[in-house]
């Protein structure tokens, strides 16, 4: 049985800032946004191993497409990361996206990268996210997790 572990580092040492955020938020990381984008903020009050703690979801004022960003995309690619869009009503947004080659290590002990499979459902009404992550080819259970979002 393969089981896949995230270090403690990646989950929680990157911290996304909005314009505005000062003290030691502010000197740990910093995010350009496009002008008129819309961003919720969204603090995981109930999370599991590969659920980060601090999401970012961005609308490009243009396009419309959603992207993503939180500790794990961040430590991946340095930027945010296009997500797909499943639903957009004036209820919710449904999204799902892949974190590929996240380093980690096995419980066997060695280091590896894995693909991490993300749901996501902003609620408009009560500003709360539900997600779900699944780390692809292993067998580890689903992770989950719940919380609020601010919008921004």
């Amino acid at each position: 049985m393969k089981v896949f572990r995230i270090g403690a580092g990646l989950a929680f040492g990157a911290v996304m800032v909005l314009s505005g955020m000062t003290g030691a938020l502010a000197k740990q990381s910093s995010l350009v946004i496009a002008p008129g984008s819309t961003v919720y903020d969204c603090q995981m009050g109930m999370h599991e191993s590969f659920i980060p703690p601090r999401i970012l979801l961005i609308r490009d004022p243009s396009t419309h497409k959603v992207a993503v960003y939180d500790g794990y995309v961040k430590s991946v690619y340095g930027r945010p990361l296009w997500a797909t869009t499943e639903e957009d009503t004036t209820q919710h947004l449904m999204l799902i996206w892949t974190v590929k080659n996240l380093k980690g290590d096995t419980n066997r002990g060695s280091s590896t990268n894995v693909d991490i499979h993300y749901n996501a459902t902003y609620v408009t009404g009560s500003r709360s996210i539900t997600m779900t992550a699944q780390v692809m080819g292993y067998v580890n259970p689903e992770s989950q997790g719940t919380g609020s979002c601010t919008q921004r």
